[in-house]
């Protein structure tokens, strides 16, 4: 009887924005039947392609907190032309003595983007909502990070590259939506109170999440120079021009 390996998940947050001469310690978490599975340092490795295919850096992974990780130092990078089509590639030996690959996308980037929400964001717009944190949290830090990933997300598969992005501001409104989208759901599912309507609510923030996305545009460094000045502003959402009967359409 054939031995039937483990169902593992590797979970990535999105691609991997690597920017060009700064360090990065990039990972993936391995989980199994709701619990992290940890690697063996032996027979596991990184390997990191730039959009040639060529190695940029490789080596054995090093293990931190349950998860696989590997460093990228700034010289690493520093001297190569940024671009995406990079790919991170990790052979990982797991503890069902298989050897499983997982890769990830990635770039190499001018900068990366990053959220400006907080939890002042959240309280400001409703005060009292710290009252709900469950008692195994201190902030609204998870859900936060959650929609974040979703935004980041979304933007790659809308062919929107997250690290051209040169407005991280334009992105407040809709980020604050969806983590209280994800608040107000996680505090009806688990009835922590049932002095509100909570599914509702986060059934409205999710309503104004996906209104405020098709509105939302921002400055946008399409050809990658660095320069705010020359870079126009474009829609997160594709454009689709329609054309006559029978006509193709195009999305930009």
């Amino acid at each position: 009887m054939p031995i039937r390996s483990t169902p593992y998940s590797f979970r990535f947050p999105g691609p991997d924005s690597i920017e060009q001469g700064k360090g990065l310690t990039l990972y993936v978490e391995a989980r199994t039947g709701g619990a992290i599975a940890t690697p063996t340092v032996a027979g596991s490795t990184c390997t990191v392609y730039d959009g040639n295919g060529d190695v940029v850096k490789t080596g054995a992974i090093v293990i931190a907190d349950g998860l696989a990780t590997f460093d990228l130092l700034a010289g690493d990078t520093s001297a190569l032309s940024l671009g995406s089509g990079w790919r991170v590639e990790w052979v990982l030996a797991m503890p069902d003595e298989r050897t499983y690959t997982a890769s990830n996308p990635a770039a190499l980037v001018r900068r990366a983007l990053h959220p400006v929400l907080s939890d002042l964001d959240l309280t400001d717009r409703y005060a009292d909502l710290n009252r709900y944190l469950s008692p195994s949290e201190t902030s609204w830090q998870g859900q936060i990070t959650t929609a974040w990933q979703e935004i980041a997300r979304r933007l790659f598969l809308d062919a929107k590259r997250p690290w051209l992005i040169m407005e991280p501001s334009a992105l407040l409104d809709v980020h604050r939506d969806l983590t209280l989208a994800l608040i107000f759901a996680d505090i009806g599912s688990t009835q922590r109170s049932t002095e509100r309507d909570w599914r509702q609510m986060a059934a409205d923030h999710r309503a104004s999440y996906e209104a405020g996305w098709r509105r939302l545009s921002f400055t946008y460094d399409e050809s990658d120079t660095g320069a705010q000045a020359s870079a126009p502003r474009r829609p997160a959402s594709p454009i689709i021009v329609l054309g006559a009967p029978g006509a193709l359409y195009r999305r930009f």
